[in-house]
């Protein structure tokens, strides 16, 4: 089968699965970041507020160590993914990141970084 670039259908596809994977890395309630160029920080979910601005969702990442907070906007689908996570909320079927996070760590293919 071949595969045409300028598909939009295609393209959409891509594009849905590269947000979900995404969503998928972001929905564990531990993650590490960047603190500096040389150096990586774990920082833990405090929580996902709005922007009262602009009504966008942001989840804010703390450093336990050193008490710094990270800010990051994210859409309202990976805000409620995320606050369903921390809230312990089951949904009735596991959410496709949840179906691509049980595949990656059960082929171990999860980074060390990431967990």
């Amino acid at each position: 089968m071949r595969y045409n670039i300028d598909n939009p259908d295609l393209y959409r596809i891509w594009l849905i699965w590269a947000f979900v994977l995404l969503a998928a890395i972001a929905s564990v309630s531990t993650v590490r970041a960047v603190a500096s160029s040389a150096k990586m920080s774990k920082v833990q979910v405090k929580s996902v507020v709005l922007d009262p601005r602009t009504s966008q969702p942001i989840v804010v990442l703390e450093d336990k160590k050193n008490g710094r907070i990270l800010p990051i906007w994210i859409g309202p689908a990976e805000a409620q993914a995320i606050m369903m996570q921390l809230e312990g909320i089951q949904p009735p079927r596991p959410m496709t990141h949840d179906l691509i996070r049980n595949m990656i760590e059960g082929l171990k293919a999860l980074s060390p970084i990431l967990r």
